[in-house]
């Protein structure tokens, strides 16, 4: 196929903006998908944070159930 110029630079700034759109796209996608990562890593913390004071908790009432059992 044959194409004058105009043609030829039409299809090239066609081809052009189109994959801009799509670099704009996976860089918009990458952004979002930080942002989830860092939701999802305060999320873990919290939780973390919350399983190690059920911890301490845990330990704390066992210490006062075994210090008032009664030992022959």
């Amino acid at each position: 196929m044959f194409f004058n110029n105009f043609e030829h630079d039409k299809l090239t700034n066609d081809s052009f903006f189109s994959n801009n759109v799509i670099v704009e796209k996976n860089q918009s996608s990458l952004i979002e998908l930080h942002d989830e990562t860092v939701r999802m890593k305060t999320a873990m913390k919290l939780v973390m944070h919350d399983m190690n004071k059920i911890k301490k908790e845990v330990k704390t009432q066992s210490t006062l159930m075994w210090s008032k059992l009664p030992f022959v």
